[in-house]
């Protein structure tokens, strides 16, 4: 990903866009929201994001906010993780996989 061949946006523009106080975009770029940042470049003193950053950023933060609901997978035990690749490596095998 080269997020200098995305769309780029100033951080009032991704304010506007998210329609949220410019203050809020520039925190999500400094100090981030549940652990994940707005990925940002510079060019010069004038501080951009992209498009696709914004998107992805949403989806991060959605997924991670999501992420203690229940219709989220159960966790699994190293144990019980091992048995699934195991069983998953013995099906492809009679696949011809």
């Amino acid at each position: 990903m080269k997020i200098l061949e995305e769309t780029p946006l100033t951080i009032p523009q991704v304010a506007r866009k998210a329609k949220v106080n410019p203050s809020t975009a520039w925190r999500w770029t400094a100090k981030g929201v549940r652990g994940v940042t707005l990925e940002t470049f510079s060019v010069g003193a004038k501080r951009y994001s992209t498009e696709e950053a914004y998107v992805r950023f949403i989806e991060a933060t959605t997924q991670v906010a999501n992420s203690g609901r229940a219709e989220s997978l159960p966790a699994q035990t190293v144990a019980q993780r091992e048995r699934d690749l195991q069983r998953t490596d013995r099906e492809l095998k009679e696949l011809g996989i």
